[in-house]
């Protein structure tokens, strides 16, 4: 993990009501993979938390990845990388890489830029959600 470097997972809790929500809407072809495919998400990130804390210490590893999940739904699919936040919504049959994005990027000097409101969003959720890798 390079110094610097922190990176936060948030998944929908696969054991939710609103995980079972979400499966059945039609943007998904098949409910049960939508939550399997959460299942795997959860797996490899817990094993990418081991391969790391093997290599750089639990401590390191502990600050500078997390995984947790939620019980709510965010109303759409992002992942912000420094100042810039890729989002898109959820529409039928386009999740995931195969649907569009916004691109937004932080600007200091604009009050309630919209990337803010998605960082905030995204906080608030985390913040409330369960730590993943605190029983590895």
């Amino acid at each position: 993990m390079l110094a610097g470097t922190h990176i936060r997972v948030m998944v929908v809790d696969p054991s939710s009501e609103a995980a079972r929500l979400r499966s059945i809407e039609p943007i998904y072809a098949h409910s049960d993979k939508f939550i399997a495919e959460i299942r795997e998400t959860i797996h490899s990130a817990q094993s990418f938390f081991v391969e790391a804390s093997n290599k750089v210490g639990r401590e390191i590893a502990t600050c500078r990845f997390e995984l947790c999940a939620s019980t709510r739904v965010p109303r759409w699919s992002y992942f912000i990388v420094d100042d810039t936040c890729y989002l898109s919504f959820y529409s039928i049959g386009l999740t995931g890489s195969a649907a569009p994005c916004f691109v937004y990027r932080a600007l200091n000097d604009v009050n309630r830029n919209y990337f803010h409101v998605v960082q905030k969003e995204f906080s608030d959720l985390f913040s409330e959600a369960k730590n993943l890798l605190e029983d590895l």
